[in-house]
């Protein structure tokens, strides 16, 4: 019960309503200790977000034991992904792409939005990708972050027999000689109507932070989004 004491606590600083933290209080009694000390601390980090969003949060309570974003639906997602693994999966994978994504209005209010940590928000890797690219930075994070990601999901897919030893041993041996060239950002535009019934809503401890709307989209059709070229001060 002491969890629930420090996220009532957290519920009173906000000004919920009497109904509102009742409300609170029976989904905080159902969440095992470790989520909820989780959540607590979310609350007290982000505690400029609006009581509706933080009401609707504890709502999206589910059966795995884990929370998720409930978010109103979108009209895109944004995602930044490499050159490289763009083709990497048109040339491989029959032109399904595994990207992770937030939603278009993130960006238009972001006083009132679920805020999207620098490591998950597509505009700042994009931009973050041009400047190590631009700085020919061979040690940048990120681009050794993509390395190791592209290398994971070409053994996954080799693991579920998706392609074949030749094909695998050809993807490694692309990945590991990629000049800094092959990294350079491509944003995604993705309509959301045509993604909904396979966007993932991912748990709690894979996502940046606990009130990030990051979600995932593990077989995105490369009819289903359009790429852009941003313009970055």
């Amino acid at each position: 019960m002491g969890e629930l004491k420090e996220v009532m606590k957290v519920a009173h600083q906000l000004d919920m309503t009497a109904y509102h933290r009742r409300a609170l209080a029976v989904c905080i009694i159902e969440i095992p200790s470790p989520t909820a000390v989780k959540l607590a601390r979310g609350l007290h980090d982000h505690i400029q977000v609006g009581v509706n969003f933080l009401f609707e949060l504890c709502l999206t309570y589910i059966s795995n034991g884990g929370w998720r974003v409930k978010m109103r639906e979108p009209i895109v997602l944004y995602s930044t992904n490499t050159l490289l693994a763009y083709r990497i999966a048109e040339r491989f994978y029959n032109q399904t792409h595994y990207v992770w994504c937030v939603p278009n209005d993130t960006r238009s209010h972001p006083s009132t939005h679920e805020p999207v940590p620098p490591t998950s928000n597509p505009i700042k890797i994009y931009k973050s990708l041009l400047q190590s690219i631009a700085g020919n930075d061979r040690h940048c994070p990120k681009i050794a972050q993509n390395r190791l990601g592209l290398l994971h999901g070409a053994e996954q897919r080799f693991a579920n027999k998706e392609i074949n030893e030749h094909q695998l041993e050809e993807i490694i041996s692309a990945i590991n000689d990629a000049p800094l060239g092959e990294f350079h950002p491509v944003f995604y535009v993705i309509p959301y109507q045509m993604v909904r019934d396979r966007v993932i809503h991912p748990h709690v401890n894979e996502r940046a932070s606990v009130l990030s709307p990051e979600v995932r989209i593990d077989d995105l059709r490369s009819n289903e989004f359009d790429i852009l070229e941003l313009e970055i001060d």
